[in-house]
């Protein structure tokens, strides 16, 4: 069977390894002129701190993404802020990519996700592959189980949005704007 964050019959697994010979792969089948066409994804990375350690601020770092539940009900969406700094005892600095920012003591309110984050380049073409479940039943493309795979087919610079055809034949958006949980799918 498949053990956690490994991938059946492909080099998508977490290790740095598999990630260097993705980023080789890609790099060999991309044509020149098709660089210019690339677009930069913010992805992100599950952090290694530990349910324990997610409690003390001493185990975050500048730069490092948090996932936050905001809202209630039918409004609750999760919000992507990075770590700006930490403040005085238990709390850390976020800021949302729209400039928002807030405190907040870790072990008061616990992050839905911790992350380290990276640059990904993307051009149309490009296999990825989501590594956390998307979305919802209730979103236009429906819910993106973890694990999906699909190809970028197209790249609109301007609303920072990738159109993505999944394996399964749907075809969704990928908002270039936040932060992606998703890797290279070669």
């Amino acid at each position: 069977g498949q053990g956690r964050g490994e991938v059946s019959g492909g080099v998508g697994g977490t290790n740095e390894g598999g990630r260097e010979m993705n980023e080789r792969m890609r790099e060999g089948v991309k044509a020149d002129e098709q660089q210019e066409r690339e677009i930069t994804v913010r992805a992100i990375d599950r952090s290694e701190v530990t349910k324990a350690d997610a409690a003390r601020a001493e185990h975050y770092g500048a730069g490092m993404v948090l996932a936050i539940s905001e809202g209630k009900g039918r409004d609750r969406r999760i919000g992507h802020y990075t770590i700006a700094g930490r403040g005085d005892g238990n709390t850390i600095h976020l800021r949302a990519q729209d400039g928002r920012e807030r405190v907040i003591d870790p072990a008061r309110e616990t992050p839905r996700g911790i992350y380290t984050q990276r640059d990904m380049l993307i051009a149309a073409g490009d296999r990825i592959m989501y590594r956390e479940a998307q979305g919802s039943a209730r979103d236009p493309g429906g819910r993106i189980p973890n694990g999906a795979a699909g190809t970028v087919f197209s790249i609109d610079k301007q609303k920072r949005e990738a159109q993505v055809r999944l394996d399964d034949g749907r075809q969704v958006s990928l908002d270039l704007s936040r932060p992606q949980a998703v890797d290279y799918g070669w």
